[in-house]
């Protein structure tokens, strides 16, 4: 089979598309021949080697975590899943979905609505499981609530966005340019901010008439955890899923001291936290968002489709900040 091969780390000129060996099917494993792959931000660290220490895998190595794909075959011991099925895969870092096939164990795979878009649904396992477990399980965000999402108009951000209003929560959303702004604005944000050309507390506090946001959702980190705190109203939930500008230099606790008085919560949220601790929650959570794809009550943003041999190319788009929504590889 054809896959995408890291050699050495580096720019995106080290993703070698080039003929493999085709993996054995072990017990409770089916082969999955791969018809859309996300590309997510953790498989452009892994590639330019800026993985935490000790999360860093073995090299070579094939990227990807997630794809939607048909089932192939099926080795002994797999139950509920036979050849032809229309499947996600959710993996782990190591799941090399950046390849014409996969091998995947029948645990983690969910079957989906054969009339679905494959690209589409390919943007469902990591972002909108992030961006529901979030909302529902970590918030339990209602009508009521006012919310913030920072890069608003990112993968996980426009999930975000679109289960939000499913439930009728007030949505500011911050993007960094006039174009994302009115994308965000179609995607059903009742309020976009670009951070760059305005204040964004200021911008804020006009909105909420001085009281802040209920929850913030920050993939960013950095200096933006300290000015969050400013943007909370009283109660208020700040919840971290990446550190995209790095740790923040001032110290978080003493900048929480500061804001006692509004007893507020910081929160760090990682899929792979439900993914390891109970996944038959995620597969439900997979299996709802499946089902609101079909009835097409949220339309996953796909900005570009990207050949698979073409790897690089999905990369620096990626990495271009002009993506709205997600670059998906397809074969």
């Amino acid at each position: 089979m054809n896959a995408v091969r890291i050699h050495e780390t580096g720019s995106s000129s080290v993703l070698n598309y080039e003929s493999v060996a085709d993996a054995e099917i072990r017990p409770n494993q089916v082969c999955i021949k791969v018809t859309a792959a996300a590309v997510n931000y953790i498989d452009a660290l892994i590639r330019s080697g800026d993985m935490p220490p000790g999360m860093m895998p073995e090299l070579p190595f094939i990227p990807g975590v997630e794809c939607i794909g048909i089932v192939e075959s099926t080795g002994t011991q797999v139950k509920g899943f036979t050849a032809g099925d229309k499947v996600a895969y959710f993996g782990e870092i190591g799941a090399s979905t950046y390849a014409d096939y996969v091998q995947a164990s029948a645990d983690s795979l969910v079957r989906i609505p054969s009339s679905v878009n494959d690209a589409e649904a390919a943007v469902i396992p990591v972002n909108y499981s992030t961006a529901y477990h979030m909302l529902h399980n970590l918030a339990g965000i209602s009508s009521e609530s006012v919310i913030l999402v920072h890069a608003a108009a990112g993968g996980v951000g426009t999930a975000i966005v679109q289960l939000a209003r499913l439930v009728g929560a007030k949505i500011i959303g911050s993007v960094g340019s006039d174009e994302k702004r009115q994308s965000i604005l179609q995607e059903g944000a009742d309020f976009a901010i670009n951070y760059k050309t305005q204040d964004l507390k200021e911008a804020i506090a006009d909105i909420t008439k001085g009281r802040g946001v209920d929850y913030s959702f920050n993939p960013i980190a950095g200096a933006s955890m300290i000015s969050d705190l400013e943007n909370l109203a009283p109660f208020g939930q700040l919840i971290i899923f990446g550190f995209i500008a790095g740790m923040p230099e001032e110290k978080l606790q003493a900048s929480m001291l500061n804001h006692f008085g509004k007893s507020l919560t910081v929160r760090y949220s990682d899929i792979y936290t439900l993914y390891k601790q109970d996944f038959a929650r995620l597969r439900s959570m997979l299996i709802t968002l499946f089902e609101l794809l079909a009835e097409q009550k949220i339309s996953p943003r796909v900005y570009q489709e990207v050949k698979l041999s073409n790897a690089p190319e999905a990369h620096d788009l990626l990495e271009s900040g002009k993506v709205v929504g997600k670059v998906v590889l397809v074969p």
